[in-house]
């Protein structure tokens, strides 16, 4: 009998009938779901998210039931990343995060980041660590590369406002928004992801033990440093051509 909780059993078995392709797996904890979103609808539940659409502003665009996205950073002539799609959470320490996705052409990425408010920082709230996909796109300590490489990363960042906080480094300067940005142990899995495949993703956190399954296998494991902040979003940022779709959150 599988440790699966019943939602998410009922959850793996509805993606499982419907595409075919699906292996859920994740740990046995009970999960009480708080998001679950197929984007069936364009309509969009304010409550739930912190836009007003699925359209959103040269980063994505729902597409028949599905969201596409489709921020390029060389076509629109800028440095970063778009715009998010992003799930309100209440502030929990530990939740479960369960999506399917699909990189559609080269070099395409999907960034995962929970969020918390920093009390320490001017920052509303800004991301703890970030779980990174892409076909071949990732070295070891999970930073973008144009070809070859990893497909599956854990990235650790955070702020602090204490400029001689143990974890900067010598001459650290504030980010420009305030605050100086921490970089933590970041590390990446021999995780195969298929252009053109769709892929199931589930990333748990417990305490400061974030781990990753990918198609029914755990793939990676990270312990954070900032497991103390509460996590209050949950966004979804994308670059090249990816498909994002059934999108699931619980808390844990």
């Amino acid at each position: 009998m599988s440790s699966i909780p019943f939602q998410s059993l009922w959850l793996c078995w509805l993606i499982a009938a419907t595409h075919q392709t699906i292996l859920c797996a994740q740990s046995s904890r009970l999960g009480i779901r708080l998001i679950a979103e197929s984007f069936d609808s364009q309509t969009i539940d304010p409550t739930q998210w912190s836009h007003a659409s699925w359209q959103v502003d040269n980063s994505w665009e729902w597409k028949d039931g599905m969201v596409a996205g489709i921020f390029e950073r060389e076509r629109l002539g800028v440095s970063g990343h778009g715009k998010p799609i992003q799930a309100k959470l209440p502030g929990l320490k530990d939740l479960r995060v369960i999506f399917r996705f699909q990189l559609v052409a080269p070099h395409s990425q999907i960034e995962v980041l929970p969020n918390g408010k920093f009390a320490f920082s001017v920052l509303p709230h800004e991301h703890i660590a970030r779980l990174r996909l892409s076909s071949d796109g990732l070295d070891r300590q999970g930073q973008w590369l144009r070809d070859g490489g990893y497909d599956l990363g854990f990235v650790e960042d955070g702020y602090t406002e204490d400029p001689r906080h143990p974890k900067l480094e010598a001459g650290a300067k504030p980010h420009p928004r305030g605050a100086y940005r921490y970089r933590g142990p970041s590390l990446s899995g021999p995780t195969q992801l298929q252009l053109g495949t769709w892929h199931e993703a589930v990333l748990e956190i417990h305490d400061n033990q974030w781990t990753a399954w990918i198609d029914g296998r755990e793939q990676l494991t990270h312990r954070v440093f900032w497991q103390e902040i509460p996590i209050h979003s949950v966004a979804f940022l994308s670059h090249g051509s990816i498909l994002l779709d059934d999108i699931v959150i619980e808390k844990l």
